[in-house]
């Protein structure tokens, strides 16, 4: 296959923020580079509490773009406009655009059929279910105007996931223009890890139990805490580790965590902590993902890949993933006492435990690596510039 010049356009920097879609563009375009495509990531300049990054990096050979943000509606839609004139003169191969209901992808798409070049959309299924009344109003009509007009405009539309492929059918987009890929995660993820390094630089020597992911309310981290209160009355030896990004959200956490008094039970770690991430899925006993609401869950696979059990809600595309007995246990989501008698089985019997993760390990080398899904949008990316090619 012939070398192409790529774009990725993303509203955060993937090689700087956390989140499950920046692990994805991150990794994808690694990927990439490591076929000898020319790749090119084009982001806003903020990251999701307002650090602003510098403008231009390249970063193992991969191009960084970074544009003022001009504003933020919460933090998540970002209005960064001026990619738009450097995208048309950059002539891309193939543009591939994350993230729904973001400017970004409205703009990237116009600008892709005015100039005939092939697109690829990643919607990530937006579905978080908390939101205000007058958001939901707008969601819904911008789904059914702008959204569905947007979406129509790629080449192809990538669904990570069953649910994902469905919601797009229900939004009236062709059959033919939908192209499931399962998410994959990178060999090394599959390396053991014992975590002992990590334990030991954070002073943790007994069960823990692990989240990775953002600090948001949306994550249901004061559900986690809450729960651990009640584990830790029964297994009084048990710490629960929360490694993200730093947001306001740490501090009502915090706060939340002395009101319980397990303070010293609970750490919660930020980007200083990114050299241990991989150690940090080896040391833990269980892994739990206590959202109200996940479009794929990244990180779920990679707990698997350690073989690590996992307890999840049955929200979003999770139980796409998660298979209820076989690799893990799935809960209501923000119901506290559900999570903690979970996280508590898989704590007290190790035999369990080990069962379950060794069937999501199975699932991961069998489904989710990476080189199963680049082969997959590498042949995509030929096919949508072909078809551009042929009109």
């Amino acid at each position: 296959m012939d070398a192409m010049k790529i774009a990725q356009i993303c509203p955060f920097d993937p090689f700087y923020v956390i989140g499950g879609m920046e692990t994805y563009v991150r990794q994808l375009s690694i990927e990439l580079k490591k076929r000898d495509h020319e790749v090119y990531i084009l982001t806003s300049n903020k990251t999701r509490v307002g650090e602003i990054r510098r403008k231009k990096e390249t970063v193992d050979g991969i191009h960084i773009y970074r544009y003022p943000t001009w504003f933020s509606l919460g933090e998540f839609a970002t209005f960064w406009p001026t990619f738009a004139k450097q995208m048309r003169k950059m002539k891309f191969d193939v543009v591939h655009t994350h993230a729904y209901r973001h400017p970004h992808s409205d703009i990237s798409l116009i600008i892709c059929k005015l100039t005939k070049t092939a697109s690829i959309m990643n919607p990530w299924l937006p579905g978080y279910p908390i939101r205000p009344l007058h958001q939901k109003v707008a969601v819904a009509i911008h789904d059914m105007t702008i959204g569905k007009l947007s979406l129509n405009l790629a080449t192809f539309i990538v669904a990570s996931n069953k649910l994902e492929a469905t919601w797009l059918k229900n939004l009236g987009i062709k059959s033919s223009k939908i192209c499931l890929i399962n998410p994959g995660i990178p060999s090394d993820m599959i390396v053991p890890q014992d975590g002992q390094d990590f334990r030991r630089a954070y002073g943790l020597s007994g069960p823990i139990v692990l989240y990775v992911g953002r600090s948001h309310p949306s994550k249901g981290l004061d559900h986690l805490i809450l729960a651990a209160k009640g584990v830790i009355d029964q297994l009084p030896n048990a710490n629960f580790v929360i490694f993200g990004d730093r947001s306001p959200y740490e501090l009502t956490l915090r706060n939340l965590a002395e009101k319980l008094g397990i303070s010293d039970h609970v750490k919660i770690l930020g980007q200083e902590a990114q050299v241990f991430k991989k150690q940090i899925y080896g040391a833990c006993n269980v892994f739990v993902l206590p959202s109200s609401f996940e479009g794929f869950g990244l990180v779920i696979l990679e707990a698997f890949a350690q073989k690590k059990p996992v307890v999840a809600t049955k929200r979003g595309a999770i139980p796409y993933i998660v298979e209820e007995g076989k690799d893990g246990i799935l809960v209501s989501w923000a119901n506290t006492s559900e999570l903690a008698e979970a996280i508590v089985k898989l704590l007290s019997d190790e035999k369990l435990g080990k069962t379950m993760g060794e069937m999501g390990y199975q699932k991961v080398m069998k489904e989710y690596l990476w080189n199963q899904a680049i082969e997959k949008i590498e042949n995509l990316y030929a096919r949508a510039q072909s078809m551009i090619d042929e009109t």
